[in-house]
């Protein structure tokens, strides 16, 4: 039994200290400021059962004034703890009655450490229940000392009462104050060695503590769950905004697309329009003379003209068509062809494009690549195209070509002498409808148009370099060892035997005039459709079978599937021709294709090459 009262102690002081490091990390939370006295009130209590359990050991009497001391003093900090407690715990300032007493509490544990002030160097002791208490003798001041003490307390417990109602845990904190006050007045007769009572303070001490220890810990428990749903409700509002985000960032996106469309519209219509009206007044002009029975001198202009400004329109039609359409590398001609032939064409055919001089060096050695030569030379003519119109009209437009063979492929390098690109323009070089150029110069399409030709052929296009004194270009072709095997195309129409060709289209005028242009060169017959198609096919032999795709009756599709059923020899003669298709099984049939597809407006030259592509039995996908 007599180890029993200091075990009892020694847990209480464990347990106290460990609180008061707890309520210290409470204090310095977010919204817990509130309590950033408990700590002390916790440490306080610790250091008194520590004290205390000195005078329950067989120990020198110094020993015991030592204890003794150190008890009065966390005693008078305990009670100072307690003010500040409950003051910042209802958010409230100390009054000036609670700062008196206070100050006279801190008085008394000054007063403590002092030799001969409160208590005297005499040590009594008394028993209970077998265990001794050895206590020094209080001083006639010490007699009263209790009395500030009890006093500091008071205001706590009323501050407390007075809130009971509207606060639960106010409740608490006022019964466990009173059980200390009557735990202190049970130590305090005790201490006189009159009355053999046990100490309870510890014990009161701890239960104290570990009260507002529950009071915390249901405050934490609340906010937790509190914390939880209103974590819960931002999740959802989080949810809600994202959405509500995304929808804002599609409905800005789908704008910014209408808007570029708009400026697309505005762009390709001022450049159609234009060699449209050239086109008319040519035909108009024309029409007139013919009707009074003469030809002008100038007819030859006239028509050169308007195949030149339908070559434009052509030109802009087949851009569009082209950023439309997936161009998977399977879908394009696979071929081996002379860079350098290439890249002549492309300058030739990039000089009748431009209206201003141009200088041209061209480096290029004897290179051979895989793809198809006609996408190669389109996407040189874009590169030095716009290359020259990036060329102020203050200077000579001079661009420089040459190619090398290197790891990855053929490089082939178009440099310009402009002023080059800012990196942001550098960096957007490729988005469709991206344009620098002046209002109606340009559809913002050329080099979006360019790299996904690129990549059709296997290769890639970049933007490898560009400075104040100009931008290049670099684009990566399919390297190829050797030249292909296949015979050139006929240089011109007059250059083949006669070879019968079937016309099959649904539109009355594209048919005839294919019909009047085929005619200098092939034998010619039409269809109007399908059905009339396949009733020209019965006995009859064509060398080549141009086809529609958008018809009636199924359209190029169904005709071609049933000569599959019906002829598979006729159908490795059909040569597809198409103004652009407008849904998307069009155009995956389309894609799937070994046949030959043209895109309208075509040339004799052109349809030429695709009839001896189908008389020698290849299998290639043409793409002009």
């Amino acid at each position: 039994m007599r180890f029993l009262v200091p075990t009892i102690s020694v847990i209480a002081m464990t347990v106290a200290a460990c609180l008061a490091v707890l309520g210290y990390r409470f204090a310095r939370l977010p919204g817990w400021r509130d309590q950033r006295w408990f700590w002390l009130i916790a440490a306080s209590a610790s250091l008194y059962t520590g004290f205390n359990v000195i005078v329950t050991l067989d120990v020198p009497t110094w020993a015991v004034l030592v204890g003794a001391r150190g008890s009065w003093a966390s005693l008078s900090l305990h009670v100072v703890a307690w003010s500040l407690h409950s003051a910042a715990h209802f958010h409230a300032e100390l009054g000036r009655t609670e700062r008196f007493v206070v100050a006279a509490a801190v008085a008394v544990g000054v007063a403590a450490l002092l030799p001969g002030v409160l208590l005297q160097d005499a040590v009594v002791s008394h028993q209970f229940l077998g265990v001794v208490y050895r206590e020094p003798v209080t001083t006639s001041l010490g007699s009263f000392a209790a009395l500030p003490l009890y006093g500091a307390l008071l205001a706590p417990i009323a501050r407390f009462l007075r809130r009971a109602r509207q606060r639960p845990d106010a409740r608490r904190y006022a019964a466990g104050l009173l059980l200390l006050c009557a735990c202190g007045l049970n130590d305090l007769l005790a201490s006189t060695g009159q009355y053999s009572l046990p100490y309870l303070l510890d014990i009161g001490y701890l239960l104290l503590v570990a009260l507002v220890w529950s009071v915390l810990m249901e405050r934490f428990t609340v906010a937790t769950h509190r914390l939880d749903v209103l974590s819960t409700r931002l999740e959802g509002i989080v949810a809600e905004r994202t959405r509500e985000l995304a929808k804002a960032h599609e409905a800005l996106a789908q704008a910014e697309r209408l808007a570029a469309v708009g400026r697309l519209s505005a762009g390709v219509a001022h450049e159609i329009n234009n060699p449209s009206a050239a086109v008319v007044s040519n035909l108009s002009y024309l029409k007139t003379s013919i009707a009074q029975g003469e030809l002008p001198a100038d007819a030859s202009e006239a028509v050169e003209d308007s195949l030149t400004s339908m070559g434009k329109i052509a030109r802009i039609v087949r851009q569009l068509l082209d950023t439309g359409r997936v161009a998977a590398a399977e879908t394009s001609m696979r071929s081996t062809f002379d860079v350098s032939l290439a890249v002549d064409h492309a300058v030739q055919t990039a000089r009748a494009a431009l209206d201003r001089p141009l200088e041209v060096a061209v480096e290029v050695p004897a290179l051979y690549g895989i793809g198809d030569p006609l996408m190669v030379e389109q996407v040189l003519v874009n590169l030095i195209v716009n290359g020259a119109q990036a060329v102020p009209d203050s200077r000579a437009a001079r661009i420089s070509i040459r190619a090398e063979a290197g790891a990855s492929g053929i490089k082939v390098e178009v440099s310009d002498n402009g002023g080059g690109m800012p990196e942001e323009v550098a960096r957007r070089a490729f988005e469709p409808f991206f344009s620098t150029k002046p209002f109606g110069k340009g559809t913002g399409l050329g080099l979006s148009v360019s790299l996904g030709l690129a990549k059709a052929v296997g290769g890639d296009l970049r933007v490898a370099s560009s400075t104040d004194e100009g931008t290049v270009m670099e684009l990566t072709v399919r390297s190829s060892l050797r030249l292909s095997s296949s015979p050139p195309p006929p240089s011109g129409p007059g250059a083949r035997s006669t070879q019968r060709l079937l016309v099959v289209d649904d539109d009355p005028i594209v048919r005839e005039s294919l019909s009047r242009m085929l005619g200098r060169v092939f034998e010619v017959e039409t269809a109007s459709g399908v059905t009339e198609a396949r009733r020209s096919l019965n006995g009859s032999h064509f060398d080549a079978i141009l086809c529609d795709v958008m018809m009636d009756e199924g359209g190029g599709e169904a005709f071609y599937t049933w000569l599959l059923r019906e002829r598979p020899s006729s159908a490795a003669r059909v040569i597809f021709v198409t103004g652009g298709v407008t849904d998307e099984a069009s155009r995956r049939f389309l894609d799937a294709q070994d046949q030959p597809v043209l895109y309208k407006p075509v040339d004799l030259t052109t349809v030429a090459r695709a009839v001896d592509e189908v008389s020698s039995g290849a299998s290639s996908c043409l793409s002009v």
